[in-house]
C-alpha cells in the first residue's frame, strides 16, 4: 500500500573587484610596528653592549642618541595613528610618506653602525654586528611586507653600506668573499620580501572578499526577510477579505433557503416541486463551499486557536455515529467504531472537525464495505485512523491529496466529487494542533488516515 506523510515542504554571486587597499596596508604596518620598536631596544642594548669598550665613547653615544631620537619619533608617530580619525586617501598617502621616511631614517643609523663599527674588536665583534644587522633586515621582510619597495629601499641601505664596508677592509682576509656573501643575502632577502608580500596583498584581497561577502549576504538576507514579510501581509489581508466575502456571501444564501422552504409548501405543484429540489441542490452546495472557505480563512488568519482539554472518545464517536450512521445507510456501507475507551488530550471541536471531514470523503468515496473509525494506544500517544473500502487513491496523487481543490479524477462521477477543500481543512487543523497526519491507500481497495494525538 502506498504512503504519505504530511511535513514541511521544501543569486548568483555579484563580480568582485576586491584589491589591498592601500588604507588596509597601511593599516597592517602600524599595527606590525610595536614589534619593530621593541626590537630596535634589544638591538641598541648588543651593540652597546658589544662595542662599549672599542669605539670611542663620543662616537658611541652620538650614534645612541641619533638612534634613540629616531626610536622616540617612531614611537610618537605610532601613536598618533591610534588616536587619528576618519582618514581620506590624501591623508593616507602623507601617514605612508612620513612613516617611510621614519624608516629610512632609522635604517641609515644600522647602516651608519656598520661602517662606524666594523672592524674594530675581534671576529666575534663582526659576527656580532652582522647578525644584528642581517636580523633586522629579516625582520623588515616580515613588518614591511605590505610596502615591499620600503623593505627594499631598507634592505639595500643596511646591507648595501654593510657590503662596501666590508669590501673596503683590506687589512682582514677574505674580506671581498664576505661582501659578496653579504650581497648574495640582499638578493636572497629581496626575493623573500616579494613573495611575502605578494602573499600578504592576497591574504588581505580574500579577507576583504570575505568581507563583501558577508555584507553581500547581510543586505540580501534583509532582503529576503523583507519580502517575506510583505507576502505574508499579503496573504493575511487576502485571507481576511476571502473570510469576509465568504461571510457576506453566505448571507443571501440563506435567503434563497427560506425562499424554497416557502416554495416547498406547494407540494401540489409537481413542476414547482422539481424546482425546489433543483434549487436546495445548488444552495446546499454552494453553502458548503462558502462553509469550508470560510474554515480555511479563518484558520489562515489566526482566527482559531487550538484549546487542548482531556477529550474521551466515547462522546465524540457517540456524536460522529449520530450524524453520518443515516448517510452509511443509504449507501448500504457499514460504519463501526473501535477504542471509544480512549481519552486524547486535544481541542474536542478541532478533532471533531477533522474526523467528520475525513468521515464524509471516506462514504463518499466508498460504494461497498464499510468505514471503520478506530482509536489505539500507541506509547503516550493516540493513534485515530479512518478506514475505508472505497476507490483508493494513486500513489502518484498520494502528495497532493491534502492540497487545495485537489480531487482524484476519474475515480468517481461528477455528482459524487467534493469541492475539494476537506483535506486541505484536515491539513491545516492537523499544523495549528501539532499533530502528525498520514495516509496510505491502495487503489481499488481503499485507504487509511492516521491523526496522531497525544494521550490524556
Amino acid at each position: 500500500m502506498a504512503a504519505a506523510t504530511l511535513g514541511p515542504r521544501p543569486a548568483k554571486p555579484r563580480p568582485s573587484t576586491v584589491q589591498a587597499s592601500p588604507a588596509d596596508q597601511l593599516r597592517l604596518l602600524y599595527q606590525q610596528a610595536p614589534a619593530m620598536l621593541v626590537g630596535d631596544i634589544f638591538g641598541l642594548g648588543i651593540v652597546l653592549m658589544a662595542f662599549g669598550g672599542l669605539a670611542g665613547r663620543g662616537l658611541l653615544l652620538a650614534w645612541a642618541a641619533a638612534f634613540s631620537v629616531v626610536w622616540v619619533l617612531r614611537l610618537l608617530h605610532c601613536l598618533r595613528w591610534s588616536r587619528r580619525g576618519a582618514v581620506d586617501d590624501q591623508r593616507l598617502l602623507a601617514w605612508r610618506r612620513s612613516w617611510g621616511l621614519l624608516v629610512l631614517a632609522h635604517g641609515s643609523l644600522w647602516a651608519g653602525a656598520a661602517w662606524l663599527f666594523w672592524g674594530l674588536g675581534t671576529p666575534s665583534h663582526a659576527t656580532v654586528l652582522l647578525l644584528v644587522l642581517y636580523s633586522f633586515c629579516l625582520a623588515s621582510v616580515q613588518l614591511l611586507a605590505s610596502q615591499h619597495r620600503l623593505c627594499l629601499a631598507y634592505n639595500g641601505l643596511v646591507l648595501g653600506v654593510t657590503v662596501l664596508r666590508i669590501a673596503g677592509d683590506s687589512g682582514r682576509d677574505g674580506h671581498l668573499q664576505l661582501a659578496a656573501v653579504v650581497a648574495s643575502l640582499f638578493v636572497v632577502t629581496a626575493v623573500m620580501a616579494r613573495a611575502h608580500g605578494g602573499a600578504l596583498r592576497q591574504a588581505i584581497r580574500l579577507k576583504n572578499r570575505t568581507a563583501e561577502l558577508a555584507e553581500q549576504l547581510r543586505v540580501e538576507k534583509a532582503e529576503a526577510e523583507a519580502a517575506r514579510r510583505a507576502a505574508e501581509a499579503a496573504s493575511l489581508a487576502k485571507t481576511r477579505f476571502l473570510a469576509a466575502a465568504s461571510h457576506d456571501l453566505r448571507q443571501p444564501l440563506h435567503a434563497m433557503s427560506l425562499y424554497t422552504q416557502a416554495l416547498q409548501q406547494r407540494p401540489h405543484e409537481p413542476e414547482v416541486a422539481a424546482l425546489v429540489e433543483g434549487i436546495n441542490a445548488s444552495v446546499e452546495a454552494l453553502d458548503g463551499l462558502f462553509g469550508e472557505l470560510l474554515d480555511i480563512t479563518r484558520i489562515d488568519s489566526g482566527g482559531v486557536e487550538p484549546r487542548p482539554v482531556p477529550l474521551p472518545m466515547q462522546p465524540l464517536f457517540a456524536r460522529l455515529r449520530l450524524h453520518f450512521e443515516p448517510l452509511a445507510a443509504e449507501k448500504r456501507l457499514v460504519l463501526r467504531f473501535r477504542g471509544d475507551a480512549l481519552v486524547a488530550h486535544a481541542d474536542p471541536v478541532l478533532v471533531e472537525r477533522v474526523l467528520r471531514n475525513l468521515l464524509s470523503n471516506a462514504i463518499r468515496y466508498t460504494d461497498r464495505g464499510g468505514v471503520l473509525v478506530a482509536c489505539r494506544q500507541r506509547g503516550g500517544r493516540l493513534l485515530l485512523q479512518v478506514w475505508d473500502t472505497g476507490v483508493g487513491i494513486e500513489a502518484g496523487n498520494l502528495p497532493r491529496v491534502f492540497d487545495e481543490f485537489f480531487q482524484v479524477r476519474d475515480l468517481s462521477p461528477p455528482r459524487r466529487r467534493g469541492l475539494g477543500l476537506g483535506l486541505a481543512i484536515v491539513r491545516r487543523l492537523g499544523v495549528l494542533m501539532a499533530a502528525d497526519l498520514g495516509v496510505r491507500s491502495r487503489p481499488g481497495r481503499g485507504s487509511v488516515f492516521s491523526l496522531t494525538l497525544p494521550a490524556a
